[in-house]
C-alpha cells in the first residue's frame, strides 16, 4: 500500500510541470489578451500587469499622460519600482513631442516651480518611484500629436542599469 502511496505523489508531482499540450508552466506566460502563449527572458521587457511592464529589477506600472493638443506641453506619470541595487532614469524618448524633459515640481513658499532634472531621477534599491503631479515627471515639449483621452502613446525609457524599456502611456 505505501508503495502505490508514493507512486500516486511521484505521478501527480510529475504531472504539474507540463502543461495538457508538453509545454512546462513556469516557462511561459498569458499574454492581456489571454490568447496566447509567450516565453518569458527575464532580460526583456515582460508585460506583468494591466499597463505594466518589467524589465530586470524594474517594474513600470499605470503610465498615463495628460490629454492635450497638437503643439501644446503635457506631462507624463507613473509608478517605478525597484527590486534591484540603486538605478536611475536617466531620459525618456518618444515621437509624440519636439522635446522631452525629466522634471521636478517643487512648492517653495507657497510658489510653484518646475525645473529640468539634469542627471536622472535616483529609483532607490528596493524602493519606489511615483512620478506624479506637483512631483517628478515627465515633461512633454512641443506635442507633435494631439492626446486624445483613450489612446495610448508609447515612450522609451532609459535607465542607467536595467536598460531601455518600452511603455505605453494611456491618455486621461
Amino acid at each position: 500500500m505505501r508503495a502505490v502511496y508514493f507512486l500516486l505523489i511521484a505521478l501527480f508531482v510529475m504531472s504539474c510541470g507540463n502543461k495538457t499540450d508538453g509545454t512546462p508552466y513556469a516557462d511561459t506566460t498569458t499574454d492581456p489578451m489571454g490568447s496566447h502563449n509567450m516565453s518569458v527572458d527575464m532580460h526583456s521587457p515582460t508585460l506583468v500587469a494591466d499597463n505594466a511592464v518589467h524589465l530586470k529589477d524594474i517594474t513600470v506600472l499605470n503610465a498615463w499622460a495628460r490629454h492635450a493638443a497638437k503643439g501644446d506641453n503635457s506631462a507624463v506619470y507613473m509608478i517605478i519600482e525597484n527590486t534591484g541595487i540603486n538605478d536611475t532614469l536617466m531620459s525618456v524618448d518618444s515621437i509624440t513631442a519636439a522635446a522631452i524633459e525629466l522634471h521636478s515640481a517643487m512648492n517653495n513658499k507657497g510658489m510653484m516651480s518646475m525645473d529640468p532634472v539634469e542627471n536622472g531621477i535616483l529609483i532607490p534599491a528596493h524602493g519606489t518611484l511615483q512620478l506624479q503631479p506637483g512631483s517628478f515627471h515627465i515633461m512633454l515639449i512641443g506635442l507633435t500629436t494631439e492626446l486624445t483621452s483613450g489612446a495610448s502613446v508609447p515612450f522609451e525609457l532609459t535607465f542607467a542599469n536595467a536598460g531601455t524599456v518600452e511603455v505605453n502611456a494611456e491618455i486621461r
